[in-house]
């Protein structure tokens, strides 16, 4: 690995052999940089306020077609605030009962298309 290859932490959070919380770089580290933009909550961060997505405020919503599409904006908003030269090529929304799977395809650090998900939980069918 070079000096100069970015490194950063598994998402959703995982331990390595030596206890400690797993890294990644390349396309692991990319998809879990994705993940985490939209896994974190606006606010949450104190050092960061503006860091993350809008995407906690579906939780009270009925898990119907107008709150997929007001997921997908704000995902495609956030990623484009936080990770502006990861290409999108797709947000997609998938509801099942109380949960939506938001996918992401996107360009992988060699250009091809990749794909990462996020579960988002509702209370409202």
């Amino acid at each position: 690995m070079s000096a100069t290859q970015l490194k950063g932490l598994l998402v959703p959070l995982q331990r390595d052999g030596a206890r400690n919380y797993a890294e990644v770089d390349g396309e692991r580290l990319l998809a879990s940089q994705i993940r985490q933009v939209i896994g974190v909550q606006r606010g949450e961060l104190p050092w960061r306020t503006t860091f993350g997505s809008d995407t906690d405020q579906l939780r009270f919503l009925n898990n119907d077609e107008a709150m997929a599409q007001r997921a997908r904006y704000m995902v495609k908003r956030a990623l484009a605030a936080w990770l502006p030269k990861v290409k999108i090529f797709e947000v997609t929304a998938e509801r099942v009962d109380t949960a939506l799977t938001i996918s992401i395809r996107y360009a992988g650090l060699n250009g091809a298309p990749k794909t990462t998900s996020v579960e988002l939980s509702t209370v409202g069918q």
